[in-house]
Parts: C-alpha cells; structure tokens; sequence
C-alpha cells in the first residue's frame, strides 16, 4: 500500500507540474496574441486554461498536506479543491455551448452572443462554480452525512453535465460532418470556376477546427466523470475503505490528466495556436542569440 501511494504521489506531482506550466503557457500566449482571444471561443478557452492552471496549483497539493491543515484551514482548502474543478467543468459547458450556437445557428449567433454577453457567461460560470463548492461544505459544516443529498450532488453535478456534453458533442460532430461535405463541394466549385476560398469558407475551416477540440476534451472528461461515478458509487454503497481509497486515487489522477491534456489539445488540434506556437518557437533562439 505504501509503493502505491508513493506511485500515486510522484505521478500526481508529475501531472501538477505538467498542468501548470501546459496551462501557464496557454494562458500566457492566448494573452499576448490578441488574435486568439478575438473570438467568444478563444475566451472561454483562456477562462478554461486559467481554471485548469489553478487546480493544477491547488488540486493535489492541498490533497497532499491536507493532514497538516487545522479545521478551518482544511474546510478552505476543500473550497478551492472543489471551486477549480467545477470552473473547468462549467467553462469546458460554456465553449461547447458557444460553439453549438456558433456552428448549428449561424445567422443568430452573432447577434446573441456579443461581447457583453461573454463576458456575463463566464461570470456566470465562475459563480456557479463558486456556489457549487459552497454548497457540497455544507455537510461538513454541519456533521450532517446524508446519502441522499451525495446521490442528489453526483446526479445534478457528475452524471447530468457529462451526459449534456456527450450528447451536443455528437450531434455537433454530425453537423459538422454535413457541413464539412457542402464545403468541400463549394472550394471545389470555387477552384474550377478559378476563384479563392471565399471568406465564409476559411471560416467554416476554423469551426471545424474547435470541433475537433471539443471532442477530445468532451472524451477525456466523459472518462474522468465515469469513473467519479464509480467512485461515488462505491462511497454511497458502504465498499471497503481500501477499495474506495484506490477509486479516490483514481479520480486524481484522472482530474489532473483532464487539466493536463488540455493544452496540448489546443496545440495540437488548433491550427491558429499551432501557427503561434511555430512563431514563438522561431523567435527563441533570436532572442538567444541576441542575448549571447
């Protein structure tokens, strides 16, 4: 048991880091690019970044001193264990949302989501969070344990989002797939008739592109939240503590890889911020150079 928790410990330390530089970076290059952050979708991908880069701060490393915690000082440390999870949940909802509209709605969408109502959107979704993790204090506050109100908190939080996700993202990726046909009959059209890509066309592209993202990050989270359920499960149904110890391991490890992937997600499957990332790249070793 020891070599376990010393395995889950190095790894959760692994991921940590990993998820604090991977979202430090986004953060930093989303900021520095205005053109990323230009759109409804490049914000809330800055928003879900930030609430990545501090679970990766806080998440296991105040899992991991928990014990030296005194009461209320751990009552604060659970706040922030719980708040940063729920506000990469809630952000990841808000960008697929966005997208949803952006892509199922064209014509209505620039005229519902403006900029005002973005930024509405994410203070919503940082509140919630926020109400959320005041919310599940409440039985540690009070001594009160009730499996009700855990099974009521693991349907409305865990199993209702991710079946949400679940469910947009595939219709979302039918769309897409019948819009990504029309497009490539219209560049077709476009290249025999001798004309460029028209303006709508590039952006269709560029949709495409966050559709790809959503349905990477809306995968690995419906992993992570099926395995919260296991884990809850077997809380609520009295399993023996090792067994529940091991699915609580689980579930860290899973939170962390969830924040920890993203970003290279981002960098992988976006093609703006891939075309960033080669600039900065190409930049580094001038700066270097210059330096010596």
């Amino acid at each position: 048991m020891e070599n376990m928790n010393l395995l889950v410990s190095v790894l959760s330390w692994l991921l940590s880091v990993i998820t604090v530089f991977g979202n430090g970076f986004t953060i930093l290059l989303v900021t520095r690019r205005p053109s990323l952050r230009s759109t409804a979708g490049g914000i809330f991908i800055l928003s879900l970044a930030i609430a990545d880069f501090c679970l990766g701060l806080t998440f296991f490393p105040l899992y991991f001193f928990r014990n030296k915690l005194e009461s209320w000082n751990l009552i604060f440390a659970i706040f922030w264990q719980i708040l940063f999870p729920n506000a990469s949940l809630a952000n990841l909802c808000a960008l697929v949302v966005d997208r949803y509209l952006s892509i199922v709605f064209p014509l209505r969408y620039t005229n519902f989501i403006t900029k005002k109502r973005t930024c509405v959107i994410l203070v919503v979704s940082w509140m919630i969070s926020a109400v959320v993790a005041v919310l599940s204090l409440i039985p540690r506050l009070t001594g009160f344990d009730n499996k009700v109100l855990a099974s009521l908190h693991t349907v409305i939080f865990t199993v209702t989002p991710a079946l949400v996700l679940v469910v947009t993202t595939i219709h979302l990726n039918l769309v897409v797939r019948r819009l990504r046909l029309q497009t490539i009959m219209v560049t077709a059209q476009l290249s025999f008739n001798k004309m460029s890509s028209n303006v709508t066309v590039n952006k269709r592209y560029r949709e495409f592109d966050y559709v790809k993202v959503i349905a990477v990050l809306v995968s690995v989270f419906g992993i992570f939240s099926l395995m919260d359920i296991v884990a809850n499960i077997c809380f609520m149904a009295e399993i023996p503590d090792s067994i529940v110890l091991k699915m609580n391991y689980v579930v860290i490890i899973l939170h962390l890889i969830n924040s920890a992937i993203n970003p290279f997600v981002y960098a992988y499957l976006k093609k703006d911020i891939r075309k960033e990332i080669k600039r900065l790249l190409k930049n580094v070793p001038l700066v270097f150079g210059g330096a010596v």
